[in-house]
């Protein structure tokens, strides 16, 4: 096997809507990474910034062990630094990571809702799985892959480095074939542009820093609402042989045996295998939950997931208006958060605090709440009327 060599391309943007750009992006020769931190402001910032630092301190790992172990050790850094300073308390940030192994093999990691894609004879197929409420529901058959696309819930995490008590680390290992593209991005790409839109971008464009460039041009073109980081990465070099498409992750988790062996809810196959190629090594079997068991902890599990739904719908069903460095904005959720859903901002108004009056302040600093976007949009726009009118009988209240 010829031993692999790549060639990337990276960018990340703090969108059109948010003032910080919570992301982190890591690229050199054999490891790359992409993170998506959570938090508000900068402990989503340092969240990513700290997990990015963690999984790259040793470089590119030797095998797909090393590469889960160094993701498992994020949270520790993360809850280490919040500990030191405590207004980041409650930060975390997804990941998704590809690194070349020391057999010349690829290793890739996903936890959260950031994507891997593989970009290969033309086509684009999506390697992980998002790890998001809406995710869930996807997968379950309750919602449309049209529905999810546009599911207002669909930026609350499942799994994320610094939040929860455990981390499972979905894995792959794929043959480093030369040819093969891989794309890795967080939730503001795909929140905006289409994988038919990628695709197109792939088809169209050869080099990886072009490709980002328009991939990060079509998602501020629609509006980018959130930060958006793009990580291609080219296979110019490697094996000659077929692309094993990873249709299901691996999960590694801290209950599990020492090996990997047996862990994988399905080996990776070849998904261009004909009938007549040999049939991959099966795992390991494991042991069989009882049937009664089994019912039980299906039972379990809808009830938790409908909880977790209930929270959530609660916590991001509503829109509240507030102050962002001085100026008018929008958030979606509840003033203060619920739970681990902290509210997020969702636009920012042209109208700044010292347009308004004393009584007009008090007003936005009281955090008031509608049940709708479309309801908080109207306020806002009440809101520039009413000073403007203050404004035109005496402008000298303009400044509050």
């Amino acid at each position: 096997m010829t031993a692999p060599e790549f060639s990337w391309g990276v960018r990340t943007d703090v969108g059109r809507v948010r003032q910080i750009n919570e992301d982190s992006v890591h690229a050199q020769d054999g490891l790359y990474v992409v993170a998506d931190g959570m938090g508000g402001h900068s402990g989503g910032e340092v969240a990513s910034a700290v997990a990015i630092e963690t999984v790259s301190a040793g470089g590119p790992p030797a095998d797909i062990d090393e590469l889960i172990e160094a993701v498992r050790s994020a949270p520790g850094a993360i809850l280490e630094r919040a500990v030191a300073e405590p207004e980041l308390y409650g930060m975390g940030t997804t990941l998704c990571a590809i690194a070349r192994l020391a057999d010349d093999r690829l290793g890739l990691v996903n936890v959260g809702d950031s994507r891997i894609y593989l970009f290969a004879d033309g086509e684009l197929h999506q390697v992980s799985e998002d790890h998001s409420l809406v995710g869930e529901l996807y997968r379950a058959g309750h919602l449309s892959e049209d529905e999810a696309a546009v599911h207002p819930q669909r930026n609350i995490v499942t799994r994320a480095l610094g939040i929860g008590d455990e981390l499972l680390v979905d894995y792959w290992e794929l043959p480093a074939r030369a040819g093969d593209v891989f794309l890795l991005c967080s939730d503001g790409l795909v929140d905006e542009v289409s994988d038919n839109q990628i695709a197109a971008a792939m088809r169209r464009l050869d080099d990886p820093n072009e490709v980002v460039d328009e991939l990060v041009r079509l998602a501020n073109d629609s509006g980018s609402r959130d930060n958006v980081s793009v990580l291609i990465v080219r296979v110019d070099a490697g094996s000659d042989g077929e692309t094993a498409l990873a249709l299901s992750p691996q999960v590694d988790a801290p209950e599990r045996a020492q090996t990997h062996a047996g862990r994988g809810t399905a080996p990776l196959v070849d998904a261009r295998r004909s009938e007549a190629d040999e049939a991959p090594t099966p795992k390991p079997d494991r042991p069989r939950m009882p049937k009664r068991g089994l019912a039980a902890a299906v039972v379990t599990a809808l009830i938790l997931v409908g909880a977790f739904w209930l929270v959530a719908s609660y916590a991001r069903n509503n829109y509240f208006i507030a102050f962002e460095n001085e100026q008018v904005v929008i958030y979606q959720g509840r003033p203060g958060g619920v739970l681990w859903f902290d509210p997020t901002l969702e636009e920012a108004a042209p109208l700044l605090r010292e347009s308004l009056t004393d009584a007009l302040a008090s007003e936005v600093e009281g955090n008031p709440e509608f049940g709708s976007l479309g309801d908080a949009q109207d306020y806002v726009a009440e809101l520039q009327e009413r000073a403007a009118e203050v404004d035109a009988i005496d402008p000298s209240t303009g400044d509050g």
